[in-house]
C-alpha cells in the first residue's frame, strides 16, 4: 500500500478528511494511476498516521477520507540523530536512505579533518534539499509516520558543542576503529537504551575521525565504541550501528 505525507493544516480530524498536495498529486495520478476508492496510508510527519480512502481527485489536490488511525511506536522510542561525516559521491545518498529506513529522525552531515568533500557555504542548501528529498522518499517507502529532517552541513567541533549542550537523557556514541573493548552494551551497563530520550550516532567519513577529533569527543562525554574487529566502510558503519541499536531497543 502506498504511503504519503500531508501537511498538518491539511488534516481535518473533525471531518475525517485529509488533503494531499504538491508533487505527490502528480505521483498519485500519473505514476501510480490511483483512483477514487483506492486505499492509501497518510501521515502528518510527526508520528500520527491514518489508513484512508481516496474520495476526490483534482489537478492540484487529492482528498482522502480517514478510515482509521494507525498504531505508532515511533513517538515512544528514543530520538535518533545520525552525525555523518560527509562521504563522496552517491555514498551519502545511500547512507541517508538506509539511515531513514532504520529509524533515524535527524541527520546532521559533518565536515571533518578527513572529509574529502569540502562544501562551500553556497552549496549547503542545494545539497541539503537533495538529501532531504532522498530522506522523504525513504520515509514513504518504509512507511515512516515521522518525517526525518536533514540539517545543513556543519563542522565537527561545532556539531559536538551543539550536541553536548544538553546531555540530559542523551547518549552519544562514536564508532571508532581503534576502540576494541567497549561495545554499545558496555556503555549502558546494567541500564537500558530505552532509558534515553535521545541517542546520537557519530560516523566518520572515508579515513575515519582524526585523533584530535576523537580526543575532543571524549572530553565532551561522547563514548567511543567498537563495531567489531573488522574495519567498516563509512556507508556500512552507520547501518551496522543503527541495526545494533534497534536490536538493543527491541524494535
Amino acid at each position: 500500500m502506498n504511503h504519503f505525507f500531508a501537511k498538518p493544516p491539511n488534516i481535518d480530524l473533525n471531518q475525517k478528511i485529509i488533503y494531499i498536495d504538491g508533487e505527490d498529486v502528480k505521483h498519485i495520478q500519473k505514476a501510480l494511476r490511483l483512483k477514487e476508492k483506492d486505499k492509501i496510508t497518510v501521515s502528518d510527519g510527526a508520528g500520527e498516521g491514518y489508513f484512508a480512502e481516496i474520495t476526490e481527485m483534482a489537478n492540484d489536490q487529492v482528498a482522502v477520507k480517514i478510515i482509521e488511525a494507525l498504531p505508532s511506536a515511533e513517538k515512544t522510542r528514543p530520538f535518533l540523530t545520525l552525525y555523518q561525516g560527509i562521504a563522496k559521491g552517491s555514498k551519502m545518498d545511500f547512507i541517508i536512505q538506509k539511515a531513514v529506513e532504520l529509524g533515524v529522525s535527524e541527520i546532521i552531515p559533518i565536515m571533518t579533518e578527513h572529509t574529502v568533500v569540502q562544501l562551500k557555504d553556497k552549496e549547503f542548501e542545494k545539497k541539503r534539499k537533495r538529501w532531504q528529498k532522498i530522506a522523504e522518499e525513504a520515509a514513504k517507502q518504509s512507511k515512516r509516520l515521522t518525517l526525518p529532517i536533514v540539517k545543513a552541513p556543519i563542522g565537527f567541533k561545532e556539531a559536538v558543542l551543539n550536541a553536548v549542550d544538553d546531555q540530559s537523557d542523551y547518549l552519544q556514541l562514536l564508532a571508532y576503529e581503534a576502540e576494541s573493548n567497549i561495545s554499545i552494551r558496555n556503555v549502558t551497563g546494567n541500564g537500558s537504551l530505552t532509558d534515553y530520550v535521545r541517542i546520537g550516532v557519530w560516523i566518520g567519513p572515508e579515513g575515519g575521525f582524526h585523533q584530535e577529533e576523537v580526543d575532543f569527543a571524549i572530553k565532551s562525554d561522547i563514548h567511543c565504541v567498537t563495531l567489531g574487529p573488522r574495519i567498516l566502510r563509512t556507508e556500512t558503519a552507520g547501518v551496522v550501528m543503527l541495526s545494533i541499536l534497534l536490536y538493543e531497543l527491541e524494535l
